[in-house]
């Protein structure tokens, strides 16, 4: 048997193939073999390099993060600090019509076929969380994201949130706009530092609750416990993103830091 010479080019090439197989007939309805005859080559050339259809699938998406330079390198990202480049980051994600076309492949048989919900939750926080945590860390370290505590669990959090809830379910046109409207806000206002009307700082902004009623802002303080405050008029007094700063009068059952 010739051995192949260059793997990198196969293994591109039935990726190629496949994501356009998928994209065209669905992912449930294309077979191994489909694949096979699309490329003219033999089942033992693709199980070389895959054991599995799911395996092709959970390539793609790991490929389309390899193809982003920035994505092995952050100081190649645009941004002066570490909330900048996060913000620089979770945009390109939001909004890159390759990342969407990734997404629209699973969207249509993620429900049909759990195995994918899993492959898509695994490379979320094998692939992507790991990098937002070192964005979020960087911030904590110069200063950008100050009073932010448990980088990890914000990476995974914040991944859910483009990953699953705009990525998998977009809903329709107006909801899919109206939840990027939620993560541009989100990214705005993230790490802002929270002030009283008194002018003393309090912690900064590292969460936005949704009770259903009105949304509940949550302040990380240093070496202590975290405040809620809810969104509301009485409480938010102002929120300035160009400044970086978020004024509230707390609730009289709060206890200030």
């Amino acid at each position: 048997m010739a051995r192949n010479k260059h793997p990198e080019e196969t293994v591109a090439k039935i990726l190629d193939v496949s994501m356009r197989l998928f994209t065209e007939q669905g992912y449930e309805h294309t077979t191994i073999q489909d694949i096979v005859d699309a490329l003219g080559m033999s089942k033992g050339a693709i199980y070389h390099h895959f054991k599995s259809k799911e395996d092709i699938l959970d390539r793609i998406n790991d490929r389309y993060y390899e193809n982003l330079e920035w994505f092995s390198d952050p100081a190649k990202l645009p941004g002066r600090n570490g909330l900048e480049k996060l913000r620089h980051a979770f945009r390109h994600f939001l909004t890159d019509p390759a990342k969407r076309e990734v997404d629209r492949l699973a969207i249509h048989h993620i429900v049909k076929n759990p195995k994918i919900a899993l492959l898509t939750l695994e490379s979320t926080f094998r692939d992507a969380a790991p990098y937002v945590e070192g964005m979020i860390r960087l911030g904590m370290a110069d200063g950008s994201l100050p009073g932010v505590t448990h980088p990890h669990e914000i990476a995974e959090v914040l991944m859910l949130l483009t990953n699953v809830w705009t990525g998998m379910f977009p809903g329709s046109r107006e909801e899919f706009a109206a939840k990027l409207r939620f993560c541009g806000e989100f990214l705005d206002r993230f790490g802002l530092p929270v002030l009283d009307v008194a002018g003393t700082q309090l912690g900064t902004l590292k969460d936005v609750i949704s009770t259903g009623s009105n949304d509940v802002y949550v302040i990380a303080v240093p070496e202590g416990k975290d405040i809620l405050v809810p969104a509301l008029k009485k409480h938010v007094k102002e929120i300035n993103v160009h400044d970086r700063r978020i004024v509230v009068e707390l609730p009289e059952w709060t206890e200030a830091p």
